[in-house]
């Protein structure tokens, strides 16, 4: 297996190579999301118990939306907001994004610079060395409880899609860690997805409909779910106050 890490900071990348994992910083231009609780929300946050969560995600189809010229298209609509407000709950500090990827090295070079001119959040990515499904799997699921193993006893929140093998990873990860994760969400980019691939984990169309259940979890309070929502229409999700409304019932 062959790694890449790099540091990367605004204004710009600064050397650091070592064999292991990409790893990436760079600062977070502003974020829709409201990140500050207001009062009367403190305790219903608190309740759950979690302080900061650790997001972990694939790329391609869950960040990347798929286009005929590799990185041409901004994020899914809302993902950079419900990023950043995982990663900044309760003012929690930078550092707790974590991008699993089935890209081989060389197609990741240009990944952290359209994370950055986007305003995603920065994070370690950790690549492969094939798209093959059972080459890829073991890979991911290697990688993740790596990550969990870092993280000591964060809880983390799962993304991926169902294109390629992110279900099944997920499924294995729960299988293996059920106290650490708090939700795994497959974004939906197939036209039919089997219950039985998705079955433990939340099978979502948009970043707004994972920021609702999140609040039903207690992982957000329902400010900051309105606010993944509100900065998904802003980035050209078509939902309307009323659906925003709906999926924010408990």
């Amino acid at each position: 297996m062959s790694y890449i890490g790099t540091m990367v900071r605004r204004g710009g990348f600064t050397g650091r190579f070592t064999f292991g994992i990409v790893t990436f910083f760079v600062g977070i231009q502003g974020c829709a999301a409201d990140t500050d609780v207001p009062d009367d929300e403190t305790a219903e946050l608190d309740a759950t118990g979690k302080g900061e969560i650790a997001v972990v995600s694939d790329l391609d189809q869950t960040v990347i939306p798929k286009t005929q010229v590799d990185l041409a298209s901004a994020p899914y609509p809302g993902v950079r907001a419900l990023f950043d407000v995982l990663e900044h709950r309760r003012r929690g500090k930078d550092g707790d994004v974590y991008y699993v990827t089935a890209r081989s090295l060389d197609r990741v070079g240009e990944v952290p610079a359209y994370l950055e001119r986007h305003g995603m959040p920065g994070g370690e990515i950790a690549t492969g060395t094939s798209t093959l499904p059972w080459v890829t799997q073991p890979e991911k699921v290697k990688h993740i409880q790596a990550i969990l193993a870092k993280t000591k006893t964060q809880p983390v929140v799962l993304f991926g899609d169902s294109s390629h093998r992110d279900p099944e990873v997920y499924k294995e990860i729960l299988a293996k860690h059920p106290d650490r994760v708090v939700a795994g969400f497959i974004h939906k980019v197939n036209k039919t997805v089997s219950p039985d691939r998705v079955k433990g984990l939340h099978l979502v169309e948009s970043y707004a409909e994972a920021a609702g259940i999140l609040y039903r979890l207690g992982a957000l309070t329902k400010t900051e779910a309105r606010g993944v929502m509100k900065a998904a229409r802003d980035e050209g999700l078509a939902i309307t106050d009323a659906e925003m409304t709906a999926l924010l019932t408990k």
